[in-house]
């Protein structure tokens, strides 16, 4: 069948197959499960001031644990307010996806002064 100049695919009731196919692309791709452009951000818990991933909104991503962390949560804040709380003493390895949770003013992580270990923060700009 043609359709605004347009050869289409059709079953034997005239029903035209719609496919995604043409409107695919490096941004919006169906198997892609993350944000194009991810930015990883390496966080020294040991540091005393809070750590600014992020000084404008952003989507945080995930955050994967590269050393183990004391016995002392880690707060993910958006501007003063605590959004996420990762829990003390997190494993080497860990890896969490946080399914694109927004931070409207910006993205800091803040530790006990005495706290140790590091993470990655996978974030992007909005």
């Amino acid at each position: 069948m043609k359709k605004n100049g347009i050869l289409q695919k059709c079953d034997d009731e005239m029903n035209v197959y719609v496919t995604m196919g043409g409107t695919l692309d490096r941004t919006n791709d169906a198997i892609t499960t993350y944000p194009v452009g991810v930015n990883a951000t390496e966080v020294d818990l040991a540091t005393d001031a809070d750590v600014v991933v992020s000084a404008s909104p952003c989507v945080l991503v995930g955050i994967y644990v590269n050393t183990v962390f004391s016995a002392h949560a880690v707060n993910l804040i958006d501007n003063v307010t605590t959004k996420i709380i990762l829990p003390a003493s997190m494993a080497a390895g860990t890896k969490v996806a946080f399914d694109s949770t927004i931070f409207a003013t910006n993205l800091s992580v803040n530790s006990d002064d005495s706290a140790t270990g590091k993470l990655v923060v996978l974030w992007r700009a909005l």
